[in-house]
């Protein structure tokens, strides 16, 4: 009995682990599908944040950091697209039928007579001869002589020599001659042409008075024409006998150009061109333009009052009544005792190196010692004259290259040349006067 119940259970167990493995595997699986099916809902992550730079201020006292980002993602930009145009059928344009016009005819006009009329003659005016076309040196050259008359500057140079031994106020004489005839109507010799029954000549103007050294020209362009007869002109004659008597008066060397004629006509009215002593640096300037030469010329040139004399009606008022205001007072006070003999007693400009060409004069000029208006005021009333005279006193040796650029300058002012005028044979006449 008790092996029946054994049996019976085991069985049971039998039977109970068989329906197990016959339905385990079915739900096994089902449950397995039913996780497949059901995944997890999955968020994706957000995107980096952009690069920021921050950086930190203080503000109200509190410090404060402050970010942006370094380059902003742009953002997209909504496209709108236009619909369609419809198209609209344009009719063709009805070319225009031209009229035919209605031609009328019409007789033809009867032919006009014409009358001939014969041209009237214009009255003929004598025309004045143009005056001769003057040039500013261009053309001349410092071989001009040198086959045709190759000594004439050591003639020159020998003759004044001899002449200022015998007197050293000539040398100051001649450089002012050479100036007066060059500042007139140009370096054309004009000055040196005499009229003595009609006086009408530059000589005899009033502008010209005082002006002395006629006697020392003629004998030098004598001794010249001996040696190259009808061959150098008066004109430039006189040219280097002005560089000559700069040496001298211990000046600088130049080179000369030569090729000038000589004027065939003087005039007395011409001489007022010539600057004059009561003029003011701006007068002056105009006048130095209008002969292409520049202010720098007109402040070297002044310089050559260092040397010679000047009469006492060229720089007082009324002869010895009384001297330009501008002066120095102790100067205005020696030179009204010199003047009271008279207005043509003479004064040196420089007392103290009369026969030199230095920078006495300039040195004088800024004391307020010098005779002349005309030179007082090249300091005072232009600027650009008194910086040159300030250069001249402090930079040694500038004064005397300048002053022989500006005579060379001076020489070549408004010359005549070619057929423009002639050589005369004698400086005092036109050779068209010499045989009448």
């Amino acid at each position: 009995m008790a092996s029946f119940s054994f049996l019976t259970s085991l069985l049971a167990a039998l039977l109970l682990y068989s329906l197990n493995a016959a339905i385990l595997p079915t739900s096994q699986g089902l449950l397995a599908a039913a996780a497949t099916a059901r995944r997890p809902h999955t968020v994706p992550p957000p995107p980096p944040p952009p690069p920021r730079r921050c950086i930190t201020r203080v503000i109200h006292g509190k410090p404060r950091t402050l970010c942006a980002p370094i380059n902003p993602p742009p953002r997209k930009r909504r496209v709108v697209v236009p619909p369609p145009k419809k198209k609209v059928a344009v009719p063709p344009k009805k070319r225009a039928v031209p009229v035919k016009k209605r031609v009328v005819a019409r007789p033809p006009a009867p032919p006009t007579k014409i009358r001939r009329v014969a041209p009237r003659k214009a009255p003929v005016i004598p025309r004045p001869s143009p005056a001769p076309l003057r040039s500013n040196g261009e053309t001349l050259t410092n071989d001009y002589y040198a086959h045709s008359c190759p000594q004439v500057e050591s003639i020159i140079r020998n003759k004044v020599t001899a002449w200022v031994k015998k007197d050293r106020s000539l040398a100051a004489s001649l450089l002012r001659l050479h100036f007066h005839d060059c500042m007139a109507t140009g370096n054309d010799a004009s000055i040196l042409l005499k009229d003595p029954k009609g006086k009408s000549t530059e000589m005899y103007s009033v502008f010209s008075k005082g002006l002395r050294g006629f006697e020392v020209v003629d004998d030098i362009k004598l001794a010249v024409e001996n040696a190259c007869p009808g061959v150098v002109s008066c004109a430039d004659v006189l040219t280097v006998i002005a560089r000559d008597v700069t040496l001298e008066l211990h000046g600088p060397f130049w080179f000369v150009p030569f090729g000038r004629k000589d004027s065939l006509t003087s005039h007395i009215n011409d001489a007022a061109q010539v600057p004059h002593q009561e003029s003011d640096a701006n007068t002056l300037l105009k006048q130095f333009t209008a002969f292409g030469l520049s202010f720098s010329d007109l402040a070297t040139l002044t310089g050559a009052h260092s040397v010679g004399k000047s009469h006492c009606f060229s720089f007082t008022r009324g002869g010895a009544a009384g001297a330009n205001p501008r002066m120095n007072a102790t100067y205005a006070q020696a030179l009204h005792e010199k003047c009271k003999r008279g207005p043509w007693e003479e004064v040196f400009n420089d007392e103290d190196t009369p026969f030199l060409l230095d920078l006495e004069f300039y040195k004088n000029l800024k004391r307020g010692n010098v005779l002349l208006k005309s030179d007082n005021s090249i300091y005072v009333d232009n600027n650009m004259t008194s910086s040159l005279v300030d250069a001249f006193l402090t930079q040694p040796g500038m004064w005397d290259a300048q002053f022989a650029v500006s005579m060379v300058k001076l020489g070549n002012v408004q010359v005549l040349t070619g057929r423009q005028g002639e050589v005369r044979r004698v400086c005092s006449v036109p050779n068209s006067a010499r045989h009448q």
